[in-house]
């Protein structure tokens, strides 16, 4: 799917990224990534702060694409 196919569906909107932006997705990777770390978590709990970062690190590849994943039902952006 391309982004021209996805904007028409409204599935992500455009979007103009920042360093500042930048900076905070990468505070939450490195904190995500932190956290799954912690000895005593529950399998389940590292995995959910591993997930966090992937996410976090898919919209940053889509802010630097100049999109941004438009908030649908059952979904945050």
């Amino acid at each position: 799917m391309n982004w021209e196919k996805l904007l028409a569906e409204k599935r992500v909107k455009p979007h103009k990224t920042s360093l500042i932006e930048m900076v905070q997705f990468r505070e939450i990777v490195a904190r995500d990534l932190k956290d799954a770390q912690i000895r005593g978590l529950s399998i389940d709990r590292r995995f959910a702060c591993l997930y966090s970062a992937a996410l976090q690190l898919a919209h940053m590849i889509t802010a630097c694409s100049g999109y941004r994943i438009a908030a649908t039902a059952g979904h945050r952006a």
